[in-house]
C-alpha cells in the first residue's frame, strides 16, 4: 500500500532545513531514507552523525514520532527506541 511519507534529515537529533515528500510503500520509504542518510553523511565528509526521520503525512500532522533511519541501514522506532525490521 502506497502512502505519503515525509523524510527529514537530522544531524545528531537536530532537523536539517529540508524535507522530502514521497509516495511509496513503507519498505521503499525505509530504503530511500537509509540511502539518503548515508549520502548526506558522505557528502559532509563524515563530520557528523546523520539520520533520517520517517513519518507518514498523518503522523507528521499529529506529531507522532515515526521511525529514524540510520546511515548504517538500521531503523529505530522513535517512540519506543526498539529496532524495526524493514
Amino acid at each position: 500500500m502506497k502512502r505519503k511519507y515525509i523524510l527529514t534529515p537530522k544531524n545528531e537529533g537536530i532537523d536539517l532545513p529540508c524535507r522530502v515528500k514521497i509516495k511509496c510503500s513503507k519498505r521503499e520509504a525505509l530504503s530511500v531514507a537509509s540511502k539518503m542518510a548515508a549520502e548526506i553523511q558522505a557528502a559532509l565528509l563524515l563530520q557528523c552523525d546523520i539520520a533520517v526521520h520517517i513519518q507518514t503525512e498523518s503522523e507528521g500532522l499529529r506529531g507522532d514520532e515515526g521511525i529514524l533511519a540510520g546511515n548504517d541501514g538500521r531503523f529505530v522506532d522513535g517512540k519506543t527506541g526498539n529496532f524495526v525490521k524493514n
